[in-house]
């Protein structure tokens, strides 16, 4: 059966860019985790909910 993923924040750690990524499948390739900042070219890291990043 088939689980649709969690939404995830891509953050730039240089500039602090931010985009929401909400998967529509689990058979995703991924691809958005391997983009780059459009701001300043950094590759963005990945944060899956906000309670992570009070951590």
């Amino acid at each position: 059966m088939p689980v649709q993923p969690k939404p995830y924040k891509l953050v730039c750690p240089k500039c602090g860019y931010t985009k929401i990524v909400a998967p529509k499948t689990d058979a995703s390739t991924m691809i958005e985790d391997l983009s780059s900042c459009p701001k300043c070219e950094v590759r963005m890291e990945i944060k899956y909910s906000d309670w992570e990043e009070k951590n």
